[in-house]
Order: structure tokens, then sequence, then C-alpha cells
């Protein structure tokens, strides 16, 4: 799911490289993975994620299991809050990366298991807490982006090395 198209300022951070460029990165995703892996099928939906869980067209309790590496973590929260309605919900992993190389998380939770991604960021005796993730080893109100091209696209830096590292964790 991602209603974004590759464009130039993505490409030096995409694993999809300059030959997906201006097509939809959910499409093109799904290209590398069926190419790669000639025995999974998957179905790329260009849309926001919630529009999908609005809108009826993602049911998740067809699932068994949820990764979500959005780098959002408002979306991320609405994701949480989605699945926990569920009285059949699949199981979630949510993942994400810290900038500059720090390091990177992964948090599972089993449908009947405790916790929740929202326990991270609210603090349950105070409602009003600003939003920032209690794992996060940056601290809080940090900013982290990066302008480096003449387009003036900002973004922020990640380590290649933590993203596979992360991913390995989160998969494994």
């Amino acid at each position: 799911v991602d209603p974004d198209d590759l464009l130039v300022g993505n490409i030096q951070r995409h694993v999809l490289g300059a030959s997906h460029l201006q097509d939809g990165k959910a499409k093109a995703i799904k290209d590398e993975l069926e190419w790669k892996y000639p025995f999974i099928s998957v179905t790329p939906l260009k849309d926001r994620f919630e529009n999908l869980i609005s809108s009826h067209q993602v049911d998740l309790t067809a699932f068994s299991l949820v990764i979500a590496a959005t780098g959002d973590a408002t979306l991320e929260l609405y994701i949480n809050r989605e699945i926990r309605k569920l009285q059949d919900r699949p199981s979630i992993v949510f993942t994400w990366l810290e900038p500059l190389g720090i390091g990177g998380h992964a948090l599972g939770i089993t449908p009947g298991g405790h916790g929740c991604l929202e326990c991270l960021y609210r603090d349950p005796d105070d409602p009003q807490t600003p939003l920032y993730n209690r794992a996060s080893f940056a601290a809080a109100d940090q900013y982290f982006g990066r302008s480096i091209l003449a387009c003036g696209d900002t973004f922020t830096p990640y380590s290649s090395i933590d993203a596979a590292k992360t991913g390995a964790l989160a998969t494994g």
C-alpha cells in the first residue's frame, strides 16, 4: 500500500532505484518482489491506508500478519487502533528506523498478547502527552532533515545497514 510515485528525490534512498522513476511505488515493489520470488503473489494498492480501511477495500481479518513499516507514527498509531478493534485480529509487527544510523526497532504483537504501539507514544495517565516514541534512541523534538538536492527536497538520512538489520529483526 503506497499512494506515491517514485520521484528523483527518492531514488538514492529507495530499493527500487532509477529504473522505476515515475512508477507507482506499490506496483513497482510488486513487480520487483514477484520477479525475485516467482512463487509469491502481491496485490499493489495505490491509495492511502486509511482510505482503504474506511472504504472496506481491505479486510484486515483476512491476514495472519501485518507488517507496518511506514515511517509515519500517526499512520501506524491509526493502524494499531484499527487492528485492536477487530475481534479476529492478525498479528502485527511495527518496525521503524532511527535517523543517522542510530539503530532500528521492531515491535511484534500477537492477537492474544498484551501491549500495543500506543503505549510507546502515550502516557496512560496523561492523554495529552506530545507524540514521541519513548523507545526512541534520539531525544524528543530533534530535527534530522537534510536538503542536499537542488530541487529543494528534504529527507531524513537513515543507515542502509540499520535498514537491513531492522528488516531481519522484523521478519525473523
